[in-house]
């Protein structure tokens, strides 16, 4: 459908929901929680490989990707998450990775840095991000 809309000339914003659907479960672990309708996990490595112009281009044709795209958006459907705590389990640390893809030309982008940068600055991040209550 993106393909054929762009192909008449139209803009968009891409939200595919193999790459930016955040309600998707991150990993395979025992906090692995959410859902799994497109594809089983949405690792972080997968969400920030995303190129959308590339996509639309190679993928399925869109001849007029690169002046139609005008940007990408990160979905996390609120009906699924029981508790603001499953909303962080779910959005970190890929939201993080959704403001890369957004912000930097994929040849410019470096999965290895950005886990860098990433490891670095995640000890300010964590805390902020709310928990399930812990039970004794």
């Amino acid at each position: 459908l993106g393909a054929a809309v762009v192909n008449m000339g139209n803009k968009v914003v891409m939200a595919p929901a193999h790459f930016l659907y955040l309600d998707h479960a991150q990993d395979h672990g025992p906090d692995g929680w959410g859902r799994s309708w497109a594809l089983e996990v949405l690792t972080l490595d997968r969400l920030y490989s995303y190129d959308p112009v590339a996509r639309l281009r190679d993928l399925f044709g869109a001849t007029q990707a690169e002046e139609a795209v005008l940007g990408v958006e990160a979905a996390l459907w609120g009906e699924v998450c029981p508790s603001p705590a499953r909303w962080g389990q779910l959005l970190y640390p890929r939201l993080l990775a959704v403001a890369e893809v957004a912000w930097t030309h994929p040849a410019q982008r470096d999965l290895q840095d950005f886990q860098c940068r990433l490891h670095t600055l995640w000890p300010v991040w964590e805390p902020k991000i709310p928990r399930e209550p812990q039970w004794p």
